[in-house]
């Protein structure tokens, strides 16, 4: 197993944060005078947050790192907000950085969200001649989290004031978390600051009403237990076994069950300098800069409650649903983060409440007693997460999305009690944009050839004039498939993107040097 530099990857890329920094602003701001601001840049440093999560780490009493004794990080350090800091590859330009290391950045990431905004399906009122505050354009985001908003907004207020003459800020979007139950306000700090990792809240919601971030990908060397989170992959054949091969041809003609288990996906999906699923290095800078180093889409979806609920409702009572069942077909999940997979009748909370439970399930076969949903009678082909998450549903099984799986960190933004715009900020990392974000995008939801349904798109995120969207095939037993009708709008409707580069402790250290 390849041992993760973790203390080098900046906070939030393999540890979320999570609720216990449920405040958030992203600030993209613009160079003016480069050495200013790697000067500027480089008094940031002490901010960054890199590696675990601070109640994660535990200090050894003594400096011996076998002795069982150990010490809290101090409150203040556990309890600070925390920055982050990503670059665009113009951004990387006007800092100064050389032709050498830039030209070795992916071809994606050069040519930046706004040249390839078409072909990732944002048009008509997502193109990026709608797009707010000259995202697609900028050079550098600055990200900070807190406990409460009074604390996120002193902080981004004092480092921007820091950064006037040098940088100047273009676009600024404070965001929190969103909760369905006012459990999350009565919990026992102490006892939930020290629940298991992964054991994630299902009480934050996005504005549509649904659990977001209910499924996140199990990294080698980072996340203990892979179960629901990796993939489910062939066995590897063991040393001792001479009729493996003969036992593998077998499996492939279908003569033999083949034997899978779950495992973690390699780093080198995520983070650069690691070997990714295919045995390589993915693409990027040399080092300093690229190792331990990621890629970020930031990316502000603005959503149109009403649209979505009234189409919803509309359509529940022309095809004989209940509102909330189709709700739960359009996403794959039941509003609490119940999969359909699992239980396709109603929510089940002693699913939505445990992360690893909630995540274990397949599609092409059976699982923990739960039945085989090949032909989407339980979760429909063209469901959000099934198209975004095929896991075994494709040919290859699971292996083949392995090399398609991104780290998603979004936020809702907005409150619709003021009548404001609101919607999520999509946030993702992986080693690569166009194995990650944009393959996803293009091949899985923009279009449903992949699964069989030709021209139908991801009925959430899908974009276009009136007349050109798509509606959404309903499986059921007995022939009683329906359809859904297309909307008379998209549900969704993207702000801005941006392309960015999200470097490790030591690639920041260099790019502010100097």
């Amino acid at each position: 197993m390849t041992e993760v530099e973790v203390d080098e990857v900046q906070g939030n890329v393999l540890y979320a944060y999570g609720d216990d920094f449920p405040h958030a602003r992203y600030v993209l701001l613009r160079v003016n005078h480069a050495a200013a601001a790697k000067a500027n840049l480089r008094a940031w440093l002490d901010q960054i947050t890199f590696g675990l999560r601070p109640w994660d780490r535990r200090a050894t009493v003594g400096g011996d790192p076998h002795t069982d004794r150990i010490s809290e990080v101090p409150p203040q350090a556990r309890d600070r907000p925390h920055v982050n800091v990503a670059f665009t590859f113009l951004g990387l330009q006007a800092l100064g950085v050389s032709d050498d290391v830039l030209y070795a950045f992916p071809d994606e990431f050069r040519q930046g969200a706004y040249a390839r905004a078409g072909a990732n399906g944002d048009v008509a009122g997502s193109a990026p001649g709608n797009w707010r505050d000259e995202l697609g354009r900028g050079h550098l985001l600055l990200v900070v989290y807190a406990r409460t908003d009074a604390e996120r907004d002193r902080l981004v207020e004092r480092l921007t004031r820091e950064a006037q003459g040098c940088m100047t800020p273009l676009h600024d979007l404070p965001a929190s978390r969103l909760h369905s139950s006012r459990r999350s306000e009565q919990r026992d700090d102490s006892a939930w600051r020290n629940r298991p990792q992964g054991c994630d809240s299902r009480l934050h919601r996005e504005h549509f009403g649904f659990a977001d971030g209910c499924s996140q990908p199990a990294i080698e060397g980072v996340n203990r237990d892979p179960t629901g989170n990796g993939v489910y992959a062939r066995t590897p054949p063991r040393w001792w076994r001479p009729f493996r091969p003969l036992e593998l041809a077998l499996e492939d003609m279908g003569l033999k069950p083949i034997k899978r288990r779950w495992r973690a996906i390699r780093a080198g999906e995520f983070l650069l300098g690691y070997e990714n699923e295919e045995g390589a290095l993915p693409v990027g800078p040399p080092d300093p800069l690229g190792p331990n180093g990621t890629f970020m889409v930031y990316r502000p979806i603005s959503q149109d409650v009403e649209t979505f609920s009234h189409h919803i409702e509309s359509e529940a009572e022309r095809l004989g649903f209940e509102p909330d069942l189709l709700r739960a077909k359009v996403v794959g999940r039941w509003p609490d983060g119940t999969p359909l997979a699992l239980s396709p009748e109603r929510p089940d909370e002693l699913i939505a409440d445990n992360r690893r439970r909630a995540n274990d399930f397949l599609y092409q076969e059976s699982r923990n007693g739960f039945p085989a949903d090949p032909d989407g009678y339980g979760c429909p082909l063209g469901a959000h997460i099934r198209r975004s998450n095929p896991r075994d549903s494709l040919p290859g099984g699971g292996e083949r999305t392995m090399a398609h799986r991104i780290i998603r960190r979004g936020m809702p933004y907005g409150r619709r009690e003021t009548g404001e715009d609101c919607g999520l900020v999509f946030v993702c990392f992986s080693s690569s944009i166009a194995n990650g974000f944009e393959f996803i995008q293009r091949t899985w939801c923009n279009t449903g050839s992949e699964i069989g349904l030709g021209s139908e798109r991801d009925p959430i995120l899908q974009q276009g004039e009136p007349g050109e969207l798509t509606g959404m095939v309903i499986p059921s037993h007995h022939d009683r498939t329906v359809v859904m009708k297309p909307p008379e709008k998209p549900f969704v409707t993207v702000r801005g993107c941006e392309y960015l580069f999200v470097p490790s402790r030591r690639g920041f250290e260099w790019l502010t040097n100097g």
